[in-house]
């Protein structure tokens, strides 16, 4: 069940914002303001270590953190399948 459900991470990077946010594949912007940007990424098509990869890359990385897609999306998403 855990492999059908949690195929998102959500990953929150505090970044210098002099320079232009570059949003890395298989992701999608939640959030971006003030040089914190809040991302969900679809584990399924990249691993969480490649986007964490490409960002520390491609901008100066503060703070980065990874948490798992919220249990309440993760229940609705059950409860929406099963007509429940």
């Amino acid at each position: 069940m855990k492999e059908k459900y949690n195929t998102t991470s959500v990953l929150t990077v505090d970044y210098d914002a002099s320079h232009d946010f570059i949003m890395p594949e298989h992701t999608e912007m939640l959030y971006n303001e003030n040089g914190r940007a809040v991302l969900s990424i679809d584990t399924e098509k990249t691993p969480v270590s490649h986007v964490v990869s490409f960002l520390t890359q491609a901008l100066t990385v503060f703070d980065i953190s990874v948490q798992p897609r919220p249990i309440e999306e993760i229940i609705a998403e059950i409860y929406e399948e099963f007509s429940i």
